[in-house]
């Protein structure tokens, strides 16, 4: 899929280029059910991301889906990433009719221009325009075989990291295992043979 219908996004399987302005002060409830005190601007960009494609994209997946606390690692998926480069345009907010007007945050406030990527592990599909009072999608890059950005490896996910590290724990313990069982064996061996 290259193009999508007016008023929507597409969301391609494997990584996902998007250019967002984000509003400099956004809203107490921006997130909804999370609220924001104390989190960075940064996170709460990854934050919303993530939000707008959980909600929004029927069959797309860019959470870690062995993430085994989803609240804790929420957003990190989404990558905060320079201006990108190489890649062509799927769809812009222009041809979203959303037109060349830009109001993002409150009156009067400034907009910040970021762009990001993440990994979508789910199917291709389209989504509305993500959109609403503090941020709003600029635009959304096709992917390309040829470019860095888009053609990366997925994710190590938070529960195959996991999975690693304790694979190495069971590696370690079954070594330790042996170690004690021989040192055991040899503290048997000791005894029996004092006693003759």
């Amino acid at each position: 899929m290259t193009t999508a219908p007016a008023g929507m996004a597409p969301v391609f399987h494997g990584w996902n280029v998007w250019d967002v302005w984000q509003a400099s002060d956004p809203d107490e409830n921006i997130l909804g059910k999370i609220w924001h005190a104390g989190i960075s601007p940064d996170q709460l960009l990854r934050l919303w991301v993530e939000n707008q494609i959980e909600d929004n994209a029927p069959g797309a997946n860019v959470s870690d889906p062995l993430n085994p606390s989803p609240e804790h690692f929420r957003g990190d998926e989404v990558q905060i990433i320079g201006k990108p480069s190489g890649l062509e345009v799927a769809a812009a907010r222009e041809s979203a009719g959303l037109g060349d007007a830009l109001q993002v945050g409150n009156e009067g406030s400034e907009a910040l221009f970021r762009s990001v990527r993440f990994y979508n592990r789910g199917g291709e599909t389209v989504m509305p325009w993500p959109r609403d009072k503090n941020f709003v999608v600029d635009a959304v890059y096709t992917p390309s075989a040829t470019n860095p950005l888009t053609n990366a490896p997925a994710p190590t996910t938070a529960g195959a990291a996991l999975g690693s590290a304790g694979d190495s724990l069971a590696h370690a313990l079954t070594a330790l295992a042996w170690v004690g069982g021989a040192v055991g064996a040899l503290f048997v061996l000791s005894k029996l043979q004092r006693g003759r």
